[in-house]
C-alpha cells in the first residue's frame, strides 16, 4: 500500500484552505487504496478545529514562536526525517506548505504534488510573493491550481512548464436537494476568515447603505481572524451594530446557510471560494465583485446572483436591495444556483485526484 503524505501549514486556523486539507486525507483514507497521513507544520491552536478521520495518521507539530527563517529551516530539516522514517511515497503540499517541497525535491523515490490556492491575484508587484510562487511551481513533479485563471497566469507569467500544470476545483460535499429557500428570510450571510483582503471595510460600506433603507434586516457574519477588532471599530463608526452581527468561527459554518435570504462575498481577491460554492450549494443567491478570479467561475450573472465590478459599492448595494425587493427574483435566482456545480461533486473531483496520484506514483506522465 502506498504511503501518502498531506501537508498544511497550521491546521489551527478555520478557513477554506485548512478544509480542503483535512477532506482530502479523509476521503483519500475511505478508499483504503493507500496509508494516509497528515501534517501540520506550524500549529497556532492547542486544538484543531476539524474531524479527522480514524485512519488518518495525524501528526501536529506546534508552532516554535521563532523568526520565520529559523522555523522554516527547522522544521523543513524535520520534515525530511519524517518523510524518511514513515517511508512515505508522495508528498502532496497544501498552500503556502507548498514551499517546503524543497527539503524533498528532487528525489527519484518520493513524488511531489504541489497545490495553490492562490496564485499571484494583485501579488504581482510583491517580489517575495513571485519568487515563492516561482520556486514551488518548479520545485514539484505536479501542480495543481484551481481554474484555467491561475493555470495561465502560472504559464505565461512565471514560465512554469504547461505539462506540470493542472486543474482540480475544490469540492463540494453535498449539492442539496431537499433543502428548501427561505423566502421569507430577512438575513444576508457572508462567511469567511476575517482578513484584510477578504474586504470587510466594503461589506462594512455596502451594509451602511442597506441599512439606511431596510433596518428590519440583519447581516450576520461567520469567521474569526486578525480584522476582527478593525471590524467592530468600523461596524461601532458606521452605527451598525444592530444590523452587522459578527457571529464568530464556528464548525461547519455551511451548515447555518438554510434560512438566510443571499449570501455576499466582498473580497479584494479569491481563487476559489469555498463559502460562495457552499453557498450555492444550499441554493442561496449569491452576489460577490467580480475579481480577477474565482467568483466568475461560480456565479452565472443574472442567473442565480450578480457580478458586481470589483469594489464598486454603490452598485453592490443596488443589486442586493433588488432582491431585498424581489422576493420572485430571489426564489428564481434561488432554483438556479446548482445548475452548474456538477464538475464540482466530491466523486467527481475525488476521482480526478485518484488519477492524477496513480499516474504520478507511476509516472505515466510527460515530464
Amino acid at each position: 500500500m502506498k504511503r501518502i503524505l498531506l501537508v498544511h501549514y497550521d491546521l489551527g486556523i478555520i478557513g477554506g484552505c485548512p478544509t480542503v486539507a483535512v477532506n482530502l486525507a479523509n476521503e483519500l483514507s475511505n478508499l483504503n487504496k493507500y496509508e494516509i497521513h497528515l501534517l501540520s507544520l506550524d500549529t497556532t491552536t492547542e486544538k484543531i478545529p476539524y474531524n479527522i478521520n480514524g485512519r488518518v495518521h495525524f501528526i501536529e507539530w506546534q508552532t516554535l514562536n521563532k523568526r520565520v527563517l529559523y522555523t522554516y529551516f527547522m522544521k523543513r530539516r524535520k520534515l525530511k526525517l519524517l518523510v524518511e522514517r514513515k517511508k512515505i511515497d508522495i508528498v502532496i503540499f497544501v498552500g503556502m506548505a507548498s514551499l517546503f517541497s524543497m527539503a524533498i525535491y528532487p528525489n527519484e523515490k518520493i513524488k511531489i504534488i504541489n497545490c495553490d490556492h492562490s496564485g499571484l491575484i494583485n501579488h504581482k508587484e510583491d517580489k517575495k510573493e513571485v519568487i515563492t510562487k516561482w520556486i514551488e511551481a518548479r520545485r514539484c513533479d505536479k501542480f495543481v491550481v484551481l481554474n484555467e485563471s491561475i493555470r495561465k497566469e502560472y504559464i505565461d507569467y512565471l514560465k512554469a512548464d504547461s505539462n506540470k500544470i493542472l486543474i482540480i476545483p475544490n469540492w463540494i460535499d453535498n449539492i442539496s436537494t431537499d433543502v428548501s429557500y427561505c423566502s421569507e428570510s430577512r438575513k444576508i450571510v457572508t462567511i469567511g476568515r476575517l482578513s484584510e483582503e477578504k474586504g470587510y471595510d466594503l461589506l462594512v460600506q455596502v451594509a451602511s447603505i442597506i441599512y439606511e433603507k431596510h433596518p428590519d434586516w440583519r447581516w450576520d457574519v461567520y469567521g474569526d481572524g486578525p480584522y476582527r477588532l478593525t471590524m467592530e471599530k468600523l461596524i461601532k463608526e458606521k452605527h451598525l451594530e444592530q444590523f452587522v452581527i459578527l457571529k464568530g468561527a464556528v464548525k461547519n459554518a455551511a451548515d447555518k446557510l438554510p434560512g438566510y435570504a443571499m449570501f455576499v462575498l466582498t473580497s479584494y481577491r479569491e481563487s476559489f471560494s469555498m463559502a460562495l460554492l457552499e453557498a450555492k450549494a444550499r441554493k442561496l443567491p449569491t452576489i460577490s465583485f467580480d475579481i480577477n478570479s474565482g467568483p466568475g467561475f461560480l456565479i452565472r450573472n443574472g442567473i442565480d446572483g450578480y457580478l458586481i465590478p470589483p469594489y464598486e459599492v454603490d452598485e453592490m448595494a443596488q443589486k442586493i436591495e433588488n432582491l431585498i425587493n424581489n422576493v420572485e427574483l430571489r426564489i428564481s435566482m434561488s432554483r438556479n444556483a446548482t445548475g452548474n456545480l456538477e464538475k464540482y461533486r466530491k466523486d467527481t473531483v475525488l476521482s480526478q485526484w485518484q488519477w492524477l496520484i496513480n499516474n504520478v506514483l507511476n509516472s505515466n506522465f510527460p515530464y
